[in-house]
């Protein structure tokens, strides 16, 4: 198993003005929270129906009235303390046996196309590039100021982990932001692995190792406390 290396990094940060802001930016967790099909229900398996790829509208109003009432509730300072902390991990990268690259390549070999169109030769086509995919260092980082936590990780982060860190966390509020500073495909739970889905089916928007995801909480929750 090759390894990817990832830097995991904390730093706090805070507002500048002693003034309410009169101007706001909405971030929203939803990717991290869930992935969006989710929160429509919708099935994958059935046939495309463009229509309920739309966001719900309750859905939307209820995101906005928290957003709302949350920048009544916004704390404005002129100064706030700032510190950071960064190491590196090693995580394994799911990369296919020769006998998988061989088959793979039969795929390919095989399709009608020069592009490849089917599920089939679409993954026979990232099971060959993973063959081959080279050791990169993404980072990713977290931040506090005045008891938040701001944690970002370079992969689409399951709603486990983001719930995982803030109820773990020494910080009285914490959140994370994900595909932060590098891309390294989603980084689902052991248990997910388990359940399986396309989101752990081996391709370049999925590698890292089954137990990616506690190696990185893990080291996470080491740079909180050093911040604390």
């Amino acid at each position: 198993m090759a390894c990817q290396r990832i830097t995991l990094a904390s730093l706090p940060i805070g507002f500048s003005s002693s003034s309410a802001p009169t101007a706001s930016t909405g971030v929203l967790s939803n990717p991290l929270q869930w992935h969006q099909r989710e929160h429509q229900h919708i099935n994958f398996r059935e046939e495309a129906n463009p229509s309920r790829l739309r966001t719900d509208p309750l859905c939307r109003q209820h995101r906005a009235e928290g957003a709302h009432e949350a920048i009544q509730r916004i704390e404005c300072c002129d100064w706030v303390p700032l510190s950071s902390a960064q190491t590196e991990i090693e995580l394994g990268v799911r990369r296919p046996e020769s006998g998988e690259v061989a088959s793979a390549r039969e795929v390919m070999a095989k399709a009608k196309h020069p592009y490849m169109d089917t599920l089939e030769e679409i993954y026979a086509l990232e099971t060959v590039a993973l063959s081959e995919y080279p050791e990169k260092s993404p980072s990713s980082s977290r931040r506090s100021v005045l008891g938040l936590a701001i944690t970002a990780i370079p992969c689409e982060v399951f709603a486990e982990i983001g719930l995982e860190l803030k109820a773990r966390s020494p910080f009285p509020d914490t959140f994370t932001i994900e595909l932060a500073n590098g891309y390294n495909g989603y980084l689902p739970t052991p248990e997910q692995h388990r359940l399986g889905g396309y989101e752990t089916w081996r391709a370049k928007s999925s590698y890292l190792e089954v137990d990616a995801s506690p190696k990185v909480v893990e080291t996470l929750m080491g740079l909180l406390a050093k911040l604390q």
